[in-house]
């Protein structure tokens, strides 16, 4: 349904919207944004929706926007920062799935309930988390290898063509190994999620990309004294 859409709309503009404010109050806060977006994704990768008639996932903008933040990091504060977000966002997500299970180990008392609600939500979460937080881990790498490269061959030209390059190769890396690794079994159609999610991702990446090139530019002209 259109309804589907609107929101995806607006969930994406939010996105761009709360990474260049973070980016206003400096690094660190871009950071915890950045590993936020990831514990996000994992946490609430199991709820389906239907997009332009596609069975999907909806934390696909939490990854693009994590990759999103992780290119205006090193475009503004350097490729060190960059690695370093990574490896923050990996140890966050670890934590979580730790945490989690804590709290699923708990046994709830007879005026509780919420326990199964909890258990459906986390109960799938260490395969699934762990899956994601490695190949995120990876993929992530990649991207910041790709962008490090384009980013020296085109001296630092051309953001939104490089934006656009590195995450459509890193995601399609991320969604086949994703998908096969934590989704089988579990979801209805493996192949539908990928090329449904690829569709998905590579809308979010030219619009998100886009808005962002823009919003990047009025930042360092703001910037500038």
């Amino acid at each position: 349904m259109i309804f589907n859409e609107f929101i995806l709309l607006l969930h994406a503009v939010a996105i761009v919207g709360v990474v260049f404010a973070a980016l206003k109050y400096g690094k660190d806060l871009l950071v915890t944004l950045i590993a936020l977006f990831g514990i996000l994704a994992n946490i609430l990768i199991l709820k389906q929706i239907d997009l332009f008639g596609l069975h999907v996932t909806c934390t696909d903008v939490f990854m693009i926007g994590q990759l999103i933040g992780l290119n205006i990091l090193q475009e503004r504060y350097g490729a060190q920062e960059s690695n370093r977000a990574i490896s923050i966002s990996f140890l966050s997500s670890v934590i979580c799935i730790g945490l989690g299970l804590f709290h699923l180990w708990y046994s709830p008392n007879a005026f509780d309930e919420t326990h199964f609600f909890y258990k459906t939500i986390l109960a799938p979460m260490p395969r699934i988390a762990i899956t994601s937080v490695v190949i995120d881990f990876l993929s992530n790498h990649l991207e910041r290898f790709l962008y490090t490269k384009l980013s020296l061959f085109f001296n630092k030209r051309f953001f939104i063509l490089r934006n656009i390059i590195t995450m459509t190769i890193s995601q399609l890396f991320d969604t086949v190994a994703f998908s096969y690794i934590a989704l089988y079994g579990i979801v209805a159609s493996i192949p539908h999620i990928i090329i449904s999610s690829l569709f998905i991702k590579l809308a979010l990446i030219i619009s998100m990309t886009l808005l962002s090139a823009g919003t990047y530019a009025i930042t360092i002209k703001e910037d500038q004294p």
